[in-house]
């Protein structure tokens, strides 16, 4: 990588390679005024080693800074991704390194310049933007975390950390960062978007957020101690920089969470979203929710209505389904997820009493069948002899009189049917009756010889109106006799006669 500097009219004045170290001497003569420095990257590789994946990475933008310069003496720029802002914010691009400051005249400029580089170095907790001490960044050469980094190290990891949440388009990044700085010099500010942005980023980079939120927002602290969770309208204008210091309890206690903005949830650590309660997590805005990272959704993932689910969008299914984190999600969830085709398995019925002959022979005088087998989240339907599906209530249905088939069937969330089960079943509830049909004489009135009734029998046929329990087929079968008499019936006919 090189090193180029330009003059207002795009003049070349002079350029040098970048040594190991990142640093770079440029002979510009005695030229005075305003310059524009850019880092060019005629290689393919990693140039840079990035603080928030540990990994080396390839510059996919202009590194660039404005200064003005007087005479032969001796100036130090710094060039990175915060003085890059500073230069976005004067008129240049960071995708190509085109543009131009804008102004009319050269004093104009040259106070536009004054003015971006102010602004910049107040926001990010600097004196001086292009001369302040040299960056000590928050990793070591190997990737290993560094501890003595100093702000402008902690800046641009946070900085590293907006580009990996934005796909790691750091041209992208840089100007969304410089379009949310709100007025100029010593009294500019990074609004609400601007802010979240940062501190999303330093989360992703594991820098302390509370440091960040002092520095863009120096009365955060107090703020965050006074803040009133129950009161709605402070909620729906809570600042990030605010929401980044809220305690866990202060955070279980917002009312009116259907009014928080995507920029402030972006920046609240896994601590702060793992205080939120199911019902919070609900109210939560699925436009919202498609917006957090999969780090954050992780968290409020089980507790994620449908339709937030639905909200998600494929990179976050993907992510979090490579993640493994979908296995902490019911079948009916994973469903509303991935769009699940899968029918769920099909019902079970039994009868609650099968009080025939047989164990299972469908015949029963009590009318109810029992239901199982149900998927979480499902509606069952019934329907007697191919008729008309009737919507299942509870877990059973009532039986029709007589001989009939059943079938019945679930749909789960997602609108796919289960498998049809099909019994049939026999309800009887209706007493046999008896009759005698032969002889046809009164029963009293049927005598044997007088005085010697022994060995004689009298012949009585019953008929019932349907299958008797306790009697079977056959002869000689005892039925009932009457006590100390010596006389006895004897069955010695079929089944239900």
């Amino acid at each position: 990588m090189s090193v180029q500097i330009y003059d207002l009219a795009g003049n070349l004045l002079g350029s040098a390679k970048l040594s190991d170290e990142g640093d770079f001497e440029v002979n510009i003569g005695s030229y005075s005024g305003a310059v524009i420095a850019k880092v060019v990257d005629a290689g393919v590789g990693a140039d840079f080693m990035d603080e928030a994946t540990a990994l080396g990475k390839d510059l996919n933008a202009v590194f660039m800074a404005v200064a003005v310069v007087g005479g032969s003496s001796r100036v130090t720029v710094n060039i990175n991704t915060v003085t890059t802002i500073a230069a976005i914010k004067v008129g240049f691009n960071p995708a190509d390194g085109s543009g131009t400051v804008s102004g009319t005249t050269l004093a104009e400029k040259l106070a536009v310049i004054e003015e971006a580089n102010l602004a910049v170095a107040k926001i990010f907790g600097m004196t001086e933007l292009l001369t302040q001490a040299k960056v000590v960044s928050t990793i070591n050469k190997d990737g290993t975390a560094n501890a003595s980094a100093n702000v402008m190290g902690k800046m641009l990891a946070a900085l590293s950390g907006a580009d990996k949440n934005n796909a790691g388009d750091m041209a992208g990044t840089l100007n969304a960062i410089s379009a949310g700085i709100v007025g100029k010099g010593s009294a500019a500010s990074l609004d609400a978007s601007a802010q979240s942005t940062l501190l999303a980023g330093a989360v992703n980079a594991n820098i302390n957020v509370t440091e960040m939120a002092l520095i863009f927002e120096p009365t955060s602290s107090t703020a965050a101690a006074n803040f009133s969770a129950s009161d709605t309208q402070a909620v729906a204008a809570l600042k990030p920089s605010v929401a980044a210091l809220l305690t866990p309890s202060q955070i279980a206690a917002l009312q009116g969470v259907e009014g928080l903005p995507l920029s402030v949830l972006k920046v609240l650590s896994l601590t702060q979203l793992q205080a939120f309660t199911p019902s919070q997590v609900k109210a939560l805005p699925s436009l919202v929710i498609s917006g957090l990272k999969v780090s954050q959704l992780q968290v409020l993932l089980v507790s994620l209505s449908g339709e937030q689910l639905g909200a998600l969008t494929t990179d976050q299914i993907a992510r979090l389904d490579a993640s493994g984190q979908l296995t902490q999600l019911s079948g009916l969830q994973r469903g509303m997820l991935l769009n699940d085709k899968t029918p769920p398995p099909a019902l079970s019925m039994s009868l609650v009493a099968d009080t025939g002959v047989l164990n299972n022979d469908g015949l029963t005088y009590a009318d109810t069948v029992n239901v199982t087998g149900f998927e979480p989240g499902a509606t069952w339907q019934y329907r007697v002899d191919n008729g008309p599906w009737v919507i299942g209530s509870g877990t059973s249905f009532p039986l029709t009189e007589r001989l009939h088939t059943y079938e019945i069937r679930q749909i789960d969330a997602r609108g796919n049917p289960s498998a049809l089960a099909s019994k049939s079943f026999h309800l009887d509830t209706a007493a046999p009756t008896l009759a005698i049909t032969s002889p046809s004489i009164v029963l009293i009135a049927l005598t044997g010889t007088p005085g010697d009734s022994v060995g004689e029998s009298i012949t009585l046929t019953l008929t019932f109106d349907g299958n008797v329990k306790g009697l079977t087929s056959g002869s000689n079968n005892s039925i009932f006799n009457v006590g100390n008499s010596g006389v006895n019936a004897i069955w010695g006919g079929s089944e239900g006669s």
